[in-house]
């Protein structure tokens, strides 16, 4: 009867709120993983700011762990390969699909070993940017 015209009603208005609230964000272009050793710093940044934040952050601190909004001490940053697998793990993963993820590790680490310095960098920057914010919160 009525009453369950009313609570459809009311569902409506409820579901009408939220799609407002939702806040619209611009579509970004993902990021083309290409062959090891040709991701700049700046493709790097862009995926690791896709992820959740490594740090976290509070409203109004610069440093949340010094201030006690956070109990746990800070994770420790990770080591540039640890950029280098996670990025490039399920690129060989879908390369190589019958491979068992043993496989797939020692092919990671030894495409890591076969790049150059250079091609290692990029890495290496985003580690010791990790590094910075670590020192920082710790």
């Amino acid at each position: 009867g009525e009453a369950e015209e009313k609570k459809e009603d009311d569902k409506m208005d409820v579901e009408e709120k939220k799609l407002e609230d939702v806040e619209v964000k611009p579509v970004e272009e993902p990021v083309e993983i290409g062959e090891p050793g040709t991701m700049t710093i700046e493709d790097l940044r862009k995926i690791v700011a896709k992820e959740e934040a490594y740090y976290p952050s509070y409203p109004g601190s610069d440093n949340p762990y010094r201030d006690g909004y956070f109990v746990e001490p800070p994770r420790k940053p990770r080591p540039s390969y640890l950029f280098y697998q996670g990025i490039y793990r399920s690129y060989f993963g879908k390369r190589h699909p019958n491979a068992s993820l043993p496989h797939i590790m020692t092919m990671l680490g030894e495409s890591w070993r076969k790049l150059s310095a250079e091609e290692q960098a990029p890495y290496i920057q985003i580690a010791n940017e990790e590094t910075a914010s670590y020192e920082k919160e710790k």
